[in-house]
């Protein structure tokens, strides 16, 4: 989501609604609702006596959107209320006492769906580049391509180094990064574009985000989660990854809008090249629709044509990439992309080519409108009356 996420608290216990406003003030993204907000977003609902026309009201306001999501909280609702509040697609509870960690867990689940289910979100576009083994020349070209986007649209292309078994973008730029991915997952919670903004170099035109030293992997959630907030920053985001250990597919390509997967056209490569796609297969029987095969460093005469390795593959070799070892090796050097150093060599054009196909336009946001507030009143005197001595 790249706007905030508004939270209200109908409960009728005040220090558990001190807690969620608490939380709301250390999420960038997440604010308490006002009472007379037109969008309650998220309803902290706590079941009281007259939980059945409650859950109607709420479920009225979920479908006519000016409620984003619900969670229960308080003590195990009864199981007539737990059974209506299933059935009308209530998914989180909450025992009490709340705990923050918890609470930022729920909030983080719901803007997950939220932004994956919004057929109108501003969504970028994820193009990763995936070498099918180290030294395929894949940080090549995710490098240049990213150049390639970001001159035609200046600073809206963001490159992600999630290259394994380190990444080696800044080297190829010349760019000092101060801040990696590392540290900018470090609070999953925290994450939204002002802080991503902060955490990325610059290189021209064009923001970096750079490996940590050593390497290393996120976890499924916190990856997830910085694939949401690069979506909703960047209107392209090229990401460098490759084949974890074993020949396990990167992680990253499970958000990809574009696989790009990088090979050479000799025996090693091409059998690291077969295990990586039987991989996205298994992991997207529709991989047709988002995998491209570039096969890197081609030279004539090599002794595999881009034929017979398709034949090989089961799909075909969609770009070739010319050998240009002496201009890619004296570019590495100064710190500058190929399509910059050396722009009329002969990979210059096929890389054009790829940028080209994976430029796709952004769609545009639509956004939730209604409200419901009538219920927060009332669990407020509900609270204020249990003060009152008997």
């Amino acid at each position: 989501m790249t706007g905030r996420m508004n939270m209200t608290a109908i409960v009728a216990d005040n220090a558990q609604r001190t807690l969620l406003g608490r939380v709301a003030e250390a999420l960038p993204w997440a604010s308490m609702a006002a009472d007379d907000a037109e969008h309650m977003g998220v309803i902290f609902y706590e079941p009281g006596p007259q939980a059945a026309e409650d859950l109607e009201q709420i479920a009225q306001a979920l479908e006519s959107g000016s409620a984003t999501d619900v969670v229960l909280v308080g003590a195990e609702p009864a199981p007539e209320v737990l059974i209506e509040a299933m059935r009308r697609g209530f998914r989180e509870y909450l025992p009490y006492p709340l705990d923050p960690k918890q609470v930022r867990s729920v909030l983080m689940r719901i803007r997950s769906r939220v932004n994956t289910a919004s057929e109108g979100s501003e969504n970028g576009r994820i193009s990763v580049v995936l070498g099918a083994r180290p030294g395929v020349g894949g940080t090549t070209i995710a490098v240049n391509l990213a150049t390639i986007f970001a001159k035609a649209a200046p600073g809206k292309v963001l490159l992600a180094d999630l290259a394994r078994p380190e990444g080696e973008v800044p080297f190829f730029l010349e760019v000092a990064c101060e801040y990696t991915w590392g540290d900018l997952l470090e609070d999953v919670s925290r994450l939204d574009e002002t802080y991503l903004s902060s955490t990325v170099a610059e290189a021209g035109n064009l923001a970096v985000l750079a490996a940590p030293s050593g390497g290393g992997s996120p976890t499924p959630e916190a990856l997830q989660a910085l694939f949401e907030t690069l979506r909703s920053s960047y209107p392209h985001v090229i990401v460098d990854a490759s084949m974890e250990p074993e020949g396990h597919l990167s992680r990253s390509a499970e958000f990809a809008d574009d696989i790009l997967l990088v090979t050479e056209l000799t025996m090693p490569s091409l059998a690291a090249a077969k295990k990586a796609v039987d991989a996205i297969r298994r992991a997207d029987p529709d991989a047709s629709r988002k995998l491209k095969v570039v096969a890197s460093r081609v030279t004539k005469n090599g002794g595999i044509e881009a034929g017979d390795a398709a034949e090989a593959l089961g799909c075909p070799i969609d770009w070739t990439v010319p050998g240009v070892f002496a201009e890619a090796m004296a570019a590495v050097n100064q710190g500058e992309p190929l399509v910059t150093a050396s722009p009329k060599c002969a990979a210059v054009k096929p890389l054009g080519d790829m940028a080209a196909a994976i430029g796709l336009p952004v769609p545009q946001r639509a956004g939730l409108l209604a409200g419901l507030s009538r219920l927060i009143p009332r669990r407020k005197a509900e609270a204020e009356a249990a003060r009152v001595p008997a």
